[in-house]
């Protein structure tokens, strides 16, 4: 037995590398990002209202196209323009300032309320149709009482009883 050891050569396959040209084989170019106008950029005030009513319900301020995207919940609608919920309404397509209310107080009386109005005292709730109101509150002490009559603004009044 003799010790014969066979060199077997293989060839392996080259494998194909491409040299990198020295330049793009052809003009590579590079668009701008996109670019809103200055119109898109611009931002506009909006409020969403109750239809019913004319009462805001939000308000905000955005690009125009964006209104227009928009859906507002059902019952309400969306109109342009600056407005609050404490100080604005919505008539006639407008976003218009609440009036002052009417109401003031004599004493302990409230006189020229709106008709109709809510009277809210100590958390409570009174319905007045009337344009006068008398008040009588069963302890002495300082109370606050609201009149509100929407759209008018809210009337807040401290009333003291001995």
């Amino acid at each position: 037995m003799t010790d014969e050891t066979q060199e077997t050569q293989v060839e392996l396959p080259q494998l194909y590398v491409p040299e990198a040209p020295a330049e793009p084989p052809h003009e590579v170019i590079i668009p701008p990002p996109l670019a809103p106008s200055e119109a898109d950029k611009a931002q506009t005030d909006y409020v969403t209202y109750e239809k019913a009513t004319g009462r805001i319900t939000t308000w905000g301020q955005v690009p125009l196209f964006v209104i227009a995207l928009q859906t507002p919940p059902e019952g309400q609608a969306i109109q342009v323009g600056y407005g609050r919920e404490e100080t604005h309404y919505v008539a006639d397509g407008q976003v218009l300032v609440r009036p002052a209310n009417t109401a003031t107080l004599d004493g302990m009386s409230l006189k020229n309320l709106p008709n109709p109005c809510v009277i809210t005292t100590q958390g409570v709730a009174h319905d007045c149709t009337d344009d006068t109101a008398d008040l009588s509150f069963s302890q002495p002490g300082t109370f606050e009482v609201k009149v509100s009559a929407f759209p008018m603004l809210d009337a807040t009044f401290q009333v003291t009883q001995s």
